[in-house]
């Protein structure tokens, strides 16, 4: 039988980022306004399959997934507010890709855009067997003007049919939900839905496939379902595996659930061992079991003592328990990566939280400055004249108290933070020599970049989950160019030029916001408010600067990379070729779609930006005024006209490159007579 699953999940604003969660599913970087920082996590081995549906009546910007996250964001208020609701449910592997993305986005429109619902839908296909689907939804519907309903009510309390009143003779009111979205029947009519959609295509593909929501008891089998592990409990049970392998021993479940699966296992193999028809097949599996079971035994010994045999000291010993801790179990490369990912995002907090003592102690300074030039004008930094000393002080004792916790958080996490690259190191060893044992023929392969080790990384942790030695590696066979150093560095260099810029658009309209809030708190005038607002505009102008000396950095880095690749074209024309679309060339190499000819490479660089133009007015709304068109058509023609005198100034210097070495290579006499006529 065919598997079935679905689960549903909240997404709550205590403890969860919907933004981050979107950033994630999605494989894309998006910038979280509350969090003030861009949410990334890299580059997925398979993109993610992302898209957006939404009821008609919806507005237009919820179909860009960052503005859509930011959005609820705001309009959820409270600390502990349901953001979204998320959706996961198991694709059929035996249908094509389109025809996954064909089913689940039936499912999704039927079910809950239908229903008011906008669905954020990313489909994974990380792993061959895996296909997945992430279904992103909001929670709170939309009114028939595109503008936020609300998701609860308040009612009259009724019993037997009859209002309840208060003892001051007003009725007791109750709060109720506006949709049903939280009721147990429909989730179960969203179970049932699924399985019903998969039936379907099945049915009409010609499959011989079936699939139920219903329990193991409801469908008439004598299987007794396991409980589902927590991640935390996940990882605990898969450290003692893995320890029972190493030590030879039988593995022993830790966790309280753990034994209950182990148990209920036991019980179903025997209830499947009583079954005729159902005893053969696991007969056929068993075989199978102990022929990997052996295997792997023999292999993971092997593994196992190519990490034993690589020395290490107690200091070494002690920062890996250290990051075992935190991650929970056995650590490989990609697990100390991760870790160090997850202390990188530790680490942007405790820059931004820096960056804001740096505005507070420029404020506290400019409000000095000006209490000694002109006392009245304190005003501006919301202190009061003749209180200035005193508030003065008391803010500097707190603004000290802050930096205090700051630099001890820093400590701690500096200590941490070596530590976990040391960690990083030692697995980048462990992964190289248990990649070399597993697969000797591809040990000539260099290791001159994180991105080759970390995939050498990947099929050791292959091996250890399959026990399978592949014949062929797909990339290392399919070509080194991915991993080639010039490769990643320029791929680093275009993905920092696109969230730098990301980022200062987001930076310019981050200040302008706390500008505003300054002028609006000033107006009403609260001193409190007026410090704070005070704070943030300078933080906001500290991140604007910091940026920008970010850009001119990249900038100089994006005409180095053009010089290089472009040896034959003048430096001053290169140098006049404006940086976004240095950036947009460069990008042609990273793709491989580059002819080396700077004049060819600007004309496809133009044909890809009026391609991309066009598409967003095929996108736009018809009922879009005349303005709007002709500003965007304005854009397109001043980047083309832009692009027309680049190519033009371009093949003049490759013309006249190209009579130079002409003249360069006749023969003597005849550029002796060439010189005579």
């Amino acid at each position: 039988m065919s598997l079935f699953y679905m689960t549903v999940r909240n997404i709550n604003k205590s403890t969860q980022s919907a933004v981050a969660s979107a950033s994630y599913r999605s494989g894309t970087a998006l910038y979280s306004e509350r969090d003030e920082e861009t949410k990334s996590y890299g580059t997925r081995t398979v993109q993610p399959d992302s898209f957006i549906l939404a009821p008609e009546h919806a507005p237009e910007w919820v179909n860009n997934r960052e503005q859509l996250w930011n959005e609820v964001e705001k309009v959820e208020k409270n600390w502990n507010s349901r953001l979204a609701r998320e959706v996961l449910v198991a694709l059929p592997v035996e249908l094509t890709n389109d025809q996954q993305k064909q089913l689940v986005t039936e499912y999704a429109k039927e079910n809950f855009v239908d229903e008011g619902m906008v669905a954020d839908i990313s489909i994974h296909r990380d792993r061959n067997e895996n296909p997945h689907a992430h279904i992103m939804l909001t929670v709170r519907p939309f009114n028939e003007d595109g503008t936020w309903g609300n998701k609860r009510k308040k009612v009259p309390k009724m019993v037997n049919g009859e209002v309840v009143l208060k003892e001051n003779g007003n009725p007791e009111m109750v709060s109720i939900h506006l949709t049903n979205w939280n009721d147990k029947e429909t989730l179960q009519n969203w179970r049932k839905n699924l399985a019903e959609k998969i039936n379907e295509f099945y049915q009409e593909l010609g499959f011989n496939e079936r699939v139920s929501h219903e329990s193991y008891e409801k469908q008439g089998l004598d299987i007794i379902p396991k409980q589902r592990l927590t991640r935390e409990e996940y990882a605990v049970e898969e450290k003692a595996k893995k320890e029972a392998i190493e030590n030879g021993t039988e593995y022993v479940a830790k966790t309280y659930y753990g034994k209950v699966n182990q148990e209920i296992e036991q019980v179903n193999q025997e209830i499947k061992a009583i079954k005729n028809q159902i005893e053969r097949e696991q007969n056929k599996v068993v075989s199978l079991s102990d022929y990997r079971e052996a295997r792997e035994d023999s292999l993971l010994d092997k593994l196992n003592k190519v990490r034993k045999d690589i020395p290490l000291s107690s200091e070494d010993w002690k920062s890996i328990k250290i990051v075992a801790n935190r991650v929970g179990g056995f650590i490989d490369y990609k697990s100390a990566k991760d870790n160090v990912v997850k202390l990188d995002n530790w680490n942007k907090n405790l820059n931004r939280q820096m960056l804001l003592l740096e505005a507070e102690k420029n404020t506290l300074l400019k409000a000095k400055d000006m209490y000694l030039k002109e006392p009245s004008k304190t005003l501006l930094y919301g202190f009061i004249p003749s209180q200035f000393k005193e508030q003065y002080q008391e803010k500097v004792d707190n603004y000290k108290e802050k930096k205090a916790k700051l630099d001890n958080s820093i400590e701690v996490f500096n200590e941490l933070y070596e530590r976990s690259k040391r960690v990083v190191d030692i697995q980048k060893e462990f992964a190289i020599e248990e990649f070399n044992y597993l697969y000797p023929n591809y040990s000539h392969i260099p290791n001159d970049s994180d991105e080759i080790i970390e995939q050498k990384g990947k099929y050791v942790q292959e091996f250890r989950e399959s026990a399978i030695v592949n014949k062929n590696l797909p990339m290392f066979d399919s070509g080194m160019n991915k991993f080639d150093s010039k490769h990643i560095k320029l791929n680093s260099l275009i993905k920092n030029w696109k969230e730098t810029n990301h980022s200062l658009v987001i930076a310019e309209r981050t200040k302008n916001k706390y500008k505003k809030e300054y002028n609006e708190n000033y107006k009403k005038y609260n001193g409190k408010d007026i410090y704070v607002s005070s704070v943030k505009y300078e933080g906001a102008k500290i991140t604007l600067s910091n940026l920008e000396k970010e850009k001119e950095a990249l900038q100089g880095k994006l005409l180095e990379e053009m010089i290089t690749r472009y040896p034959n074209t003048k430096q001053e024309l290169i140098e006049s070729i404006p940086s976004k679309i240095q950036s947009q060339v460069l990008e042609l190499h990273l793709n491989g779609e580059q002819s080396g000819i700077l004049s060819k490479d600007l004309e496809k660089v133009k044909t890809n930006n009026l391609n991309q133009y066009k598409n967003k007015d095929v996108d736009k709304d018809k009922n879009k005024n005349d303005f709007v068109q002709n500003e965007s058509s304005n854009v397109s023609n001043d980047i083309g006209s832009l692009l027309d005198s680049l190519i033009k100034a371009t093949k003049e210097n490759e013309t006249e490159d190209e009579k130079h070495k002409k003249k360069k290579n006749k023969p003597r006499k005849l550029r002796d007579l060439d010189n005579e006529l």
